[in-house]
């Protein structure tokens, strides 16, 4: 998949980047929900029947996803769906809230 270097993974206007505890994803205790309407940025809109949704996992030390990551997140978000993106770390998860929410980059 090919992807422009110039269109990066952005928080949706007017979407929401909520962190959560991940106790039962062995590997991932923390997750970063991203979607358009602020009240689908839960882990439960990811089962949401005639929804789309995406989980892209990140290892320890990893705060963003690669471009194919980035990609199927942006196409996920465009569609009205809800991304989760799971990280090792707290660290790392916060790293990509701040980025998703204009903070480090």
């Amino acid at each position: 998949m090919s992807v422009s270097p110039d269109v990066r993974l952005t928080l949706p206007e007017g979407g929401a980047a909520r962190l959560f505890a991940v106790p039962d994803m062995p590997g991932f205790s923390w997750g970063v929900v991203v979607a358009a309407r602020p009240e689908r940025a839960r882990l439960e809109s990811l089962a949401r029947l005639g929804g789309s949704s995406a989980l892209l996992t990140h290892d320890e030390g990893l705060t963003w996803p690669n471009q194919r990551g980035e990609a199927l997140a942006r196409a996920t978000l465009a569609h009205g769906g809800t991304v989760a993106l799971a990280f090792a770390t707290l660290a790392d998860a916060l790293g990509c809230k701040a980025r998703l929410e204009g903070g480090a980059r």
